[in-house]
């Protein structure tokens, strides 16, 4: 049998054999070792529209690279929005701002919320991968004032932006306390004090949020007063920080754990044109 017979003797019996349940091709594409084109292959190939395109955001997920050629295999709308989002998430993780941007343009219904987590990325990596909190205000500087100049950070830039470099400061170096702010020049200590504050807000709204936590937050809703331990929300006992905290568990008191959280610009009104 010739070379060319044999082939297409190959290809028929291939072309015979029974396609895999999209359940195995789902686990197989999920495989963390293998390359992204097979992973994408396996997804493709499924029978199921839905259960497609749930195995190419679940490879795009789990990948730390973008991968935008999934966010282009995607066939539901909802989905490749979803799919730009995670990547602009890594790009901006790698520090390629601009292609986070058109990631995030892309992203649909997701965009501000796209474009508040590609900055939150660079704050982040500017407060955790600095020795001092002088160095981490410096790496800082930049990425606050360029996206504080985007619509979507809502009103009140920079103070907004800034807020959440203090999230993530405190978060990598508690406990957090507003004497660190006392050292600081003029211009940057009233940032540090209000940031430092919200710190202590944000951790303990995020902590009483949980739904794991409704039990506790139920029993320190009926006691006026917080717990005496909450997960990630290390700070030392000062008046202001202590009034910070009470006033999160007043306003999930008041107002219930399903109300937007005040801090993200997301849920600010848009700055007037």
């Amino acid at each position: 049998m010739g070379r060319a017979n044999l082939a297409m003797t190959v290809a028929l019996i291939s072309a015979c054999e029974p396609t895999l349940p999209d359940r195995e091709l789902f686990v197989l594409a999920q495989q963390p070792d293998l390359p992204l084109g097979q992973a994408s292959d396996h997804c493709i190939a499924m029978v199921d529209p839905a259960e497609s395109d749930a195995c190419l955001l679940a490879v795009a997920g789990s990948r730390t690279d973008p991968c935008p050629q999934l966010c282009l295999a995607l066939r539901a709308t909802s989905a490749a929005a979803e799919c730009w989002f995670t990547a602009a998430e890594r790009w901006a993780e790698a520090g390629d701002r601009w292609a986070a941007l058109d990631a995030c343009a892309l992203a649909g219904p997701f965009t501000h919320e796209c474009l508040y987590h590609a900055w939150t990325r660079e704050l982040q990596a500017a407060s955790q991968g600095q020795a001092s909190l002088e160095q981490a205000l410096a790496a800082a500087a930049e990425p606050v004032t360029f996206w504080s100049q985007l619509e979507t950070a809502g009103p009140g830039q920079p103070e907004r932006v800034w807020g959440d470099f203090w999230y993530f400061w405190w978060l990598h170096h508690p406990p957090a306390t507003e004497q660190a702010c006392d050292e600081l020049p003029p211009e940057q200590r009233e940032t540090c004090q209000l940031g430092t504050r919200q710190f202590v807000e944000r951790s303990v709204d995020q902590a009483l949020r949980d739904p794991s936590q409704a039990t506790l937050l139920d029993r320190s809703c009926r006691a006026g007063s917080l717990p005496e331990f909450l997960p990630g929300t290390a700070a030392q006992p000062e008046p202001n920080l202590d009034a910070a905290a009470q006033q999160a568990l007043d306003r999930l008191c008041s107002q219930g754990a399903e109300t937007p959280r005040p801090w993200n610009p997301v849920f600010q009104d848009r700055r007037p044109r």
